[in-house]
Order: structure tokens, then C-alpha cells, then sequence
């Protein structure tokens, strides 16, 4: 059996800059590229831990149906563990950010799941134990 891991995964933004910036404020991303990749499309690198969250254009031209933050087929969201869950939907809220469903307890600790920029759904999840 092959031995496999997420390593990233891309979102595309109708305003890139102002999702990086998010993805930096309120989750402790660290912007570490951005690069020209070979379609000519801009891409806006995020390391996240063990997770590289590349932010990229829409292409001129391309018309692209709206994403939805309601439970979807497809990828319906991404999980984050977080530390100081409390503290960071407070200071998310009072930002403005929509929180889809409130702080409750899950399987293994809390969960939270917010909107972030272009209706990208994250669950936000603080563990009391491992899973």
C-alpha cells in the first residue's frame, strides 16, 4: 500500500490579495511566494503547516459558477486544528466573518465551521484529545 498525504490544495478567488490577507489575519498563514506558473496565472502560495494553500486568479475570460458555503457535493469544506478556539471566532466575528455554525463539541474536542473569502468553507476544529 503506497504511503500518501495531503501536501496542498488551490482555491481560486475573484479577489486573490484580500483572500491571502484573510487566510494571513486570521489564520496564521504565512504568505511565502507568488509566482507567474506556466497557464500565465498568478499564484499566491500560503504555508499552513503541513498544508501549502495556493490563492489563484480567475483567468480573463473564465466564467466560474459562484461557490456556495452551504454543505456541498464535491469538497465541501477543509479542517484547520486550531489552538484558542474561543478566542479566534470572537476576534473572527468582530471582524465580521460569518460563522456558518457555532462553536460545538465534536468527536475528538470542538468545532467550529466559518465563511472565509470566495464562500470557501473551513471547518475549524480544537482537539481535547489526538484523533
Amino acid at each position: 500500500m503506497p504511503n500518501v498525504s495531503v501536501t496542498h490544495l488551490h482555491l481560486r478567488s475573484a479577489d486573490p490579495e484580500a483572500a491571502v490577507q484573510w487566510y494571513v489575519d486570521f489564520l496564521d498563514a504565512e504568505h511565502v511566494d507568488t509566482f507567474t506558473a506556466a497557464s500565465g496565472q498568478t499564484h499566491r502560495a500560503l504555508d499552513m503547516g503541513a498544508v501549502r494553500i495556493t490563492v489563484m486568479d480567475v483567468p480573463e475570460g473564465e466564467d466560474l459558477p459562484p461557490a456556495s458555503p452551504a454543505p456541498q457535493m464535491g469538497i465541501d469544506h477543509f479542517g484547520l486544528r486550531v489552538y484558542g478556539m474561543e478566542e479566534l471566532v470572537a476576534r473572527m466575528e468582530a471582524a465580521g466573518v460569518e460563522v456558518l455554525e457555532p462553536i460545538r463539541e465534536g468527536r475528538n474536542g470542538t468545532i467550529c465551521y466559518v465563511k472565509a473569502p470566495d464562500n470557501v468553507r473551513i471547518e475549524l476544529q480544537e482537539y481535547a484529545r489526538e484523533p
